[in-house]
């Protein structure tokens, strides 16, 4: 009985840790985010594009072991050069990008990318052809599956919300409810199917992406339970965006739970603000952000939320 009981709480503490939201990044890894968003700020400053990718491949040249968290520039390096036409550069970073699982083909065949190779549209023909070739190659029958599971996702998702436009007003929240609910329900199989894969989402980032815009704005506690762990831990390995994250968490704990602001990044214009400033800025400072009186507003930054 002692055993049972033991191990019950030994269960209560892991389930309380994982739900712990006190992030701490080791210092190598709040340098490494840093630098990534230094390289990232000044790639639009098109007067010296090879500056920001000196600053991409200082991001590559970083001492930490996660190469996979380093590998998430080749795609910026790569567009950086094939936009000022320094093509056989591009295509190494492509390819870097390709192989690793970075890039799938449909991210490649973009119609701004295919702007870049105007001026050598066979090259890039027989490159999109060598990537069709290869790509059953280097992905696994269950990543195959994972992806053909979020892209089938996306496309119910998108198909739900274009409804409207052809039937106005014809049971559109009726419609939009019954496709999240088994949109939510996917994902948690997804999950469930792939415990050996620390994060499934990633072989279709933008297709989850596009997915997660809506479900995480409509049902926070979901992000909260599901995608938030995952995302946690891709947080620490270097591998996700720090103000994403925070800001996600933020705008999920207060329309989830109507707590206050948890990283101070979103507190819904003010109503929601944490007036212990200090508790804030120390989470913020264990996260790499700088305090509250210093936040800067990004301009080029993508969110999931909305």
């Amino acid at each position: 009985m002692k055993r049972v009981y033991l191990l019950l709480l030994l269960v209560n503490i892991f389930i309380i840790n994982s739900y712990s939201q006190e992030v701490i990044l080791p210092d190598s890894i709040i340098k490494f985010y840093t630098a990534k968003n230094i390289a990232f700020e000044y790639s639009y400053n098109k007067d010296n594009y090879y500056n920001a990718i000196q600053l991409y491949y200082n991001v590559l040249n970083f001492p930490i072991k996660n190469i996979k968290a380093k590998s998430s520039v080749y795609l910026n390096i790569a567009d950086l050069y094939a936009e000022f036409h320094n093509y056989d550069s591009a295509f190494v970073y492509y390819d870097n990008a390709f192989y690793s699982k970075k890039m799938d083909i449909e991210e490649f065949e973009r119609p701004y990318r295919k702007k870049y190779f105007a001026s050598d549209s066979v090259r890039y023909n027989n490159k999109i052809l060598e990537y069709k070739e290869n790509f059953g190659k280097i992905y696994s029958y269950q990543e195959l599956n994972i992806k053909k599971q979020l892209r089938a996702m996306n496309e119910v998702d998108q198909l739900a919300r274009k409804y409207d436009d052809n039937y106005p007003n014809a049971c559109k929240k009726n419609i939009l409810m019954f496709t999240d609910s088994l949109t939510m329900l996917k994902i948690i199989e997804i999950i469930k199917e792939n415990p050996n894969i620390p994060d499934p989402f990633i072989y279709d980032g933008w297709a989850f992406f596009i997915i997660g815009r809506h479900i995480f704005t409509a049902y926070p506690e979901f992000w909260l339970t599901y995608i938030e762990p995952i995302q946690r831990l891709s947080l620490i390995n270097g591998c996700f965006d720090i103000e994403n994250y925070v800001r996600t968490y933020d705008r999920c704990v207060i329309f989830a739970r109507n707590e206050y602001s948890y990283y101070g990044e979103y507190d819904d214009n003010g109503r929601m603000a944490n007036p212990d400033t200090a508790l804030v800025n120390q989470r913020r400072k264990n996260v790499g952000l700088p305090p509250l009186d210093q936040k800067e507003t990004k301009t080029n930054r993508i969110f999931m939320t909305y």
